[in-house]
């Protein structure tokens, strides 16, 4: 998956690597991080490509990850291409594409996310918050 909007304070693979960042979705097998922030406006951020074990997990993490508000930047996870040298003949593993997770502190010890591929952190409002997000969609989804 391929993962922009990242603060400097979490763009550094032991952090991503930690089960309340990335690594609660899957077995991460890579992490590439961007050397240099993007030229976007607003504060300084980082993009990442994170190559999960299987098609599932990569899926997990970008429903969970996308348009998420982090140390005051938006995220957005997306499928990232294969690496040109290594271009497998149908869909890769970590590739693909999600919808949204509601907004997270930036305490680095916290989660960003409780979307079921791991137990939610002790005393986490992001666990409360997913809750609500997924209590709302199915509440709006009745209603139509």
């Amino acid at each position: 998956i391929s993962v922009t909007g990242l603060s400097p304070r979490i763009a550094k693979e032991e952090i991503m690597r930690r089960q309340e960042y990335f690594g609660q979705y899957g077995k991460i097998l890579r992490v590439a991080l961007q050397n240099a922030p993007t030229s976007t406006p607003g504060p300084p951020s980082f993009a990442c490509q994170i190559t999960y074990a299987s098609r599932d997990e990569a899926e997990q993490a970008i429903l969970a990850v996308d348009g998420v508000h982090l140390d005051g930047r938006k995220l957005k996870a997306m499928h990232a291409p294969a690496p040109a040298a290594s271009v497998p003949a149908g869909p890769s593993p970590g590739q693909v594409a999600g919808s949204r997770m509601p907004s997270v502190s930036s305490d680095p010890d916290l989660p960003l996310s409780d979307h079921g591929a791991a137990p939610p952190a002790p005393h986490s409002s992001v666990a409360a918050a997913a809750a609500a997000a997924r209590e709302a969609a199915s509440a709006q989804v009745t209603a139509e």
